[in-house]
């Protein structure tokens, strides 16, 4: 147990100092990263509209009940039809890289690695991967 504690624990670590190298000092963080065009005028559309935190996908359906033939046939369309994606949303906004978001990106790292840990002791407790080693 302590093997896969300190195993843990020193994986998510880093994890956590890849994710720095990563984001600051190659262009890892960076790819892919567009700003959106006439930004004032979105997100003044999106401060009238939008008022609660949340991941939210577009076009889109209630997914709080099974929607009808009919309803899932119109948001195809609407899907084919474009624009599409996905929209992580803060109305409030917050400190970029602050020290809570740091410290919450450590432990979810170290969490992450722990279970990682766990469920690699449990598959070689239980055999997995023991043939693969001989010859």
């Amino acid at each position: 147990m302590k093997r896969i504690l300190i195993g843990g624990i020193v994986g998510g670590i880093v994890l956590f100092l890849w994710g720095w190298v990563a984001h600051m000092l190659l262009p890892i963080g960076d790819m892919g990263l567009k700003t959106i065009p006439n930004e004032e005028a979105v997100l003044a559309a999106m401060k009238d509209s939008i008022h609660d935190p949340g991941l939210y996908f577009f076009p889109g359906i209630d997914m709080s009940r099974k929607p009808t033939d009919e309803e899932w046939n119109a948001w195809k369309a609407r899907y084919k039809a474009g624009p599409d994606g996905l929209l992580l949303y803060h109305p409030q906004g917050e400190e970029p890289i602050s020290p809570k978001q740091l410290i919450t990106q450590l432990i979810t790292n170290i969490v992450s690695a722990l279970i990682a840990a766990f469920l690699l002791s449990q598959a070689v407790a239980a055999g997995f991967g023991a043939g693969a080693c001989s010859s």
